[in-house]
C-alpha cells in the first residue's frame, strides 16, 4: 500500500467518524485534511501552515496540485468554523479563529500557484481581505503574513497576471 493510499484510507475513516459523531469527529478530520494538503504539495509538516505553503508556491508548485490542496484547505476551513462554533471559552474561540485565518491565507497562496486565472486571484484577494478586516485581534498576529501575501497579489496585478 502506498503512502497516498494509506492517507486516503485514513481520510475516509475520519470522514466516516465525522458523519457518526460531528462533535468528536470534526477535530480529527480537520487535522487530517491539513496533513493531506501539506503532503500533496510537499509542504513542511512542522512549519506554520501559511509559511509552509508560501514556500512551496514560491518554489514553483504545479497548479493542479495547488488547486487540489486548496480544496482540502477549504474543507478544513469549514471544519475550523464548526470548531469555533463549539468553543466553550473566549480563548478557544480566538484560537480557532486564528487557525481559520491561517487556513485562509494558506489557501490564498495555493490559489496563486502557476498560471493564475482572474477568479483565483479575486478569491485570494477576498481571503486576504477577510483576515485584514477581522475584528478579534487575530489579524494583528498575522500581519507579516498578510503583508507578504498582499505584496505578492499587488506585484501580480502590476504584471497583469
Amino acid at each position: 500500500m502506498t503512502d497516498r493510499t494509506a492517507r486516503a484510507l485514513q481520510l475516509a475513516e475520519r470522514e466516516a467518524q465525522f458523519e457518526r459523531d460531528i462533535c468528536g469527529g470534526v477535530g480529527p478530520l480537520r487535522a487530517c485534511l491539513e496533513e493531506v494538503a501539506r503532503e500533496r504539495v510537499g509542504a513542511s509538516p512542522t512549519a506554520r501552515l501559511v509559511v509552509a505553503i508560501r514556500a512551496v508556491v514560491s518554489a514553483g508548485l504545479a497548479r493542479p496540485l495547488a488547486l487540489e490542496a486548496a480544496e482540502l484547505v477549504a474543507r478544513a476551513e469549514e471544519l475550523e468554523a464548526i470548531l469555533g462554533s463549539m468553543a466553550t471559552s473566549a480563548g478557544e474561540g480566538i484560537s480557532t479563529h486564528h487557525s481559520l485565518c491561517e487556513l485562509q491565507l494558506a489557501r490564498a497562496w495555493l490559489l496563486l500557484a502557476g498560471e493564475v486565472d482572474a477568479p483565483s486571484r479575486e478569491l485570494a484577494f477576498e481571503l486576504v481581505g477577510f483576515v485584514e478586516r477581522e475584528t478579534n485581534g487575530v489579524g494583528a498576529s498575522l500581519v507579516r503574513d498578510t503583508r507578504t501575501l498582499r505584496g505578492e497579489l499587488d506585484r501580480r496585478a502590476d504584471l497583469g497576471g
